[in-house]
């Protein structure tokens, strides 16, 4: 996990609660996942988008102010978004 995430998630995100209670980032549902990830990216300015497309696939996009990229086309909606989570933190690391 991300240090900068995992500080953001124990300081600042409701879900830390599951933390407390003695869940697991791990064993949490991925829907649960993301809505953190996109939190917490958006706190640090980098924005996710998630587009299906009926004719071809899903495909990710990511906005910073400087910044404007598009993934590639996925056959699933939580493939995309794992492969968005994966591009964001590029970004942020960079």
């Amino acid at each position: 996990m991300n240090k900068q995430f995992e500080e953001w998630l124990k300081n600042y995100s409701p879900m830390y609660r599951f933390y407390v209670d003695g869940y697991s980032w791990d064993k949490l549902p991925f829907s649960m996942q993301w809505g953190a990830y996109l939190e917490f990216f958006d706190s640090v300015g980098i924005s996710i988008e998630v587009h299906h497309y009926p004719s071809y696939d899903w495909c990710f996009f990511i906005y910073n102010p400087t910044l404007h990229t598009q993934g590639k086309l996925l056959k699933t909606r939580t493939e995309a978004q794992q492969e968005a989570i994966k591009k964001a933190f590029e970004i942020l690391n960079k």
